[in-house]
């Protein structure tokens, strides 16, 4: 069993605050889809056996990233997202093996974890200038099939490169995880792959690192909900890998430099 140290950015030690984060979704080009992000508190009690009364002990905290997402009124390209505001921040996180979530309860929708480790002046007109993402597709189980406590690991190598809507496979240079500026999390519709109503508990955002090898069996890349319910797992998040998302990347197969992400980079400066 291998041991993990963590560096939180957000949730566990450095408790989340809703005023550390943004909206982006496709209502700044006329789409119709919304986000929020809204505190979720949680408090363990104990007995007071002297006074007979429950008094509050270990209070946490983590947040729902939850909305609806529309998938009609720009031809399929809806998408809703919400990153952190703060441009000055700069988390070095060279000793570190990738990106831990911890997820509470679940809907067992496809969501995107986005990160940079560039954001560039504003244009004089006050547009964001568009710069590289990092970005990594995931599915965690329904919560009504899976335990709460899930915990999802990204590996720096697995996060692939974007710009103005195209894979940059052919990127000359790496991720520069001695400089992350931002994150974000983003449900996309997928050209009406999903829509609707949407809910995702976050507990913790962190860096993560292995001290030792893990000897249990990694996990099978699970393309849906339903494979994941045949498959039986009952454990840990399915995460979709970078090889499987992008082969089974839904509705985004035959659509090289999609219009969804060219969206994205004109508004939200992704």
């Amino acid at each position: 069993m291998a041991s993990i140290s963590r560096k939180y950015l957000f949730g566990g030690d450095k408790r989340w605050s809703t005023s550390d984060w943004t909206a982006c979704d496709d209502r700044v080009r006329g789409g119709a889809s919304i986000s929020y992000l809204a505190i979720k508190s949680s408090t363990t009690t104990i007995t007071n056996p002297e006074q007979n009364q429950d008094q509050p002990e270990n209070e946490s905290n983590s947040v729902l990233f939850y909305g609806k997402l529309d998938a009609s009124t720009l031809g399929g390209a809806g998408f809703a997202s919400h990153r952190n505001k703060t441009n000055t921040i700069d988390w070095n996180l060279a000793d570190y093996d990738g990106i831990e979530l911890q997820i509470g309860e679940s809907d067992g929708k496809r969501y995107v974890f986005i990160i940079k480790d560039e954001i560039l002046p504003k244009r004089p007109d006050g547009r964001n200038r568009t710069s590289v993402n990092w970005e990594y597709e995931f599915v965690i189980p329904s919560s009504e099939t899976m335990r709460e406590g899930n915990v999802v690991r990204l590996r720096w190598k697995d996060f692939r490169p974007t710009y103005r809507g195209r894979l940059k496979d052919d990127l000359k240079r790496e991720l520069n995880v001695a400089g992350i500026k931002r994150v974000t999390i983003m449900m996309r519709s997928f050209f009406g792959y999903q829509e609707g109503g949407f809910e995702l508990e976050i507990k913790s955002i962190a860096a993560f690192k292995e001290e030792e090898e893990d000897s249990e069996t990694t996990l099978p890349a699970i393309q849906d909900t339903a494979g994941q319910q045949e498959a039986g797992i009952d454990r840990e998040a399915a995460i979709v890998t970078r090889a499987e998302s992008a082969r089974s990347r839904p509705g985004e197969r035959q659509r090289p430099g999609s219009l969804l992400r060219r969206l994205w980079s004109a508004c939200c400066g992704y």
